[in-house]
């Protein structure tokens, strides 16, 4: 029988308006689900979360085979 593992981790875009579509923030994500996927992690689901002020964050949830 298979066994995994699992990771979250969050990603914070700050203020959504400003920055989902700024380059910088796009480049951040990619490299780091990148670096995961390096790893053996493969991404789930990814789904955002309301945060106060209006910044967001994304939480990611990762699986790989033992």
């Amino acid at each position: 029988m298979k066994k995994y593992e699992y990771l979250t981790k969050y990603f914070d875009v700050g203020i959504i308006n400003n920055n989902i579509n700024d380059e910088k923030y796009k480049d951040i994500i990619l490299n780091n689900l990148n670096d995961l996927g390096n790893n053996g992690w493969e991404l789930v689901t990814c789904t955002p979360i309301s945060s106060h002020a209006g910044t967001f964050v994304f939480i990611a949830f990762f699986k790989r085979e033992k």
